[in-house]
């Protein structure tokens, strides 16, 4: 393999706080080619998490979200994602309604500064 990511949950995820895995300080590696689609890997580490649960609960794609300086897009690559060898993911609850909120608040104090 040619890089390896270092997954980090940074915060407890709901319904699953007494995860293994899920909770921070624990740090997953994954092996990948620079080629490799990077919805593979997060799929891969999401079947790592639900492999070792102690709960029985499982855990859905759609629940996390990963970020290496910004929201990485599981379509793109490794490459394509500027990710370098050893570079630490973050893995968080799905955060679309907040960044969603914050966008609205940043563009109404444009939109009012204008005036």
């Amino acid at each position: 393999c040619d890089l390896i990511l270092y997954f980090e949950c940074t915060e407890l995820v709901e319904d699953h706080s007494s995860h293994a895995i899920l909770v921070p300080g624990v740090t997953v590696a994954i092996g990948l080619d620079k080629t490799t689609k990077l919805g593979a890997v997060f799929d891969r580490y999401i079947d790592f998490c639900n492999e070792h649960s102690n709960s029985g609960s499982r855990i859905g794609a759609g629940q996390l979200e990963f970020v290496h300086c910004s929201l990485l897009d599981p379509s793109d690559t490794a490459e394509a994602s500027a990710l370098m060898k050893n570079d630490r993911i973050k893995v968080q609850r799905i955060r679309k309604v907040e960044r969603e909120s914050a966008a609205e608040q940043v563009r109404r104090q444009t939109e009012s500064d204008r005036y």
